[in-house]
């Protein structure tokens, strides 16, 4: 047994529960976007967008927990750059809006799935390690939507709160917004640094776990 390959065992009740309902939280919304288009009710495919919101960080929790936990180990920061470009896809809404709000959020949601299933797709798939000066791209470019992500939240925080009187989206949905950002923003900020930190840094494949190196511990 010499130098033999030592794998940690994680599963949980978290990835058990994900591995069979996990599918639902993408194919759901999608089925009442279809039901929405058939019936042609907005408010269906509005819920359909809703439910996008919730089943995004969702995936994301699993995909960032099976890649963190392979071995040999994965470069985790290239996965969380893939998906921070697909929730990118957030950032074209308001061209689509031009189109008219029924109209714009019809065709957004597709595409908007399409991105989802891009990111998690090719976060998911194993790469043990990228080239130094693509992956320092890579995490370059996420860290740079991240700020973006900042700006365009704080700038919405800021009319929002300089015009209470306007309540372009409502009063409750106004403060349910800024209290919203107020998660956001502290995590966007986070991911520009360490993905920063990442693509400068580099990726360096740590040593194999071994029972010879279990024992040396």
């Amino acid at each position: 047994m010499k130098d033999e390959p030592f794998t940690p065992q994680r599963e949980t009740f978290f990835t058990n529960q994900m591995e069979d309902r996990r599918f639902w939280l993408l194919g759901f919304p999608a089925l009442l976007y279809l039901w929405g288009l058939a019936r042609r009710d907005p408010q269906d495919i509005d819920l359909a967008l809703l439910t996008l919101v919730v089943a995004f960080p969702v995936w994301c929790a699993w995909t960032l927990w099976r890649v963190t936990g392979r071995f040999p180990a994965e470069d985790s920061w290239r996965a969380v750059a893939v998906l921070v470009y697909g929730g990118a896809a957030w950032l074209a809404l308001p061209f689509f809006l031009l189109m008219g709000a029924n109209l714009g959020l019809a065709v957004f949601f597709p595409l908007l799935l399409a991105a989802y299933c891009w990111a998690f797709i090719v976060a998911y798939r194993p790469r043990v390690q990228m080239a130094p000066r693509p992956r320092a791209w890579l995490l370059a470019g996420a860290a740079v939507i991240c700020g973006l992500w900042i700006a365009v939240l704080v700038t919405a925080d800021a009319i929002i709160l300089r015009n209470p009187d306007s309540h372009a989206i409502g009063m409750d949905l106004d403060r349910l917004f800024v209290g919203l950002t107020a998660l956001l923003i502290p995590l966007a900020a986070f991911l520009a640094v360490r993905l920063t930190r990442s693509a400068l840094k580099g990726f360096v494949l740590p040593p194999p776990i071994t029972a010879e190196s279990l024992l040396a511990d």
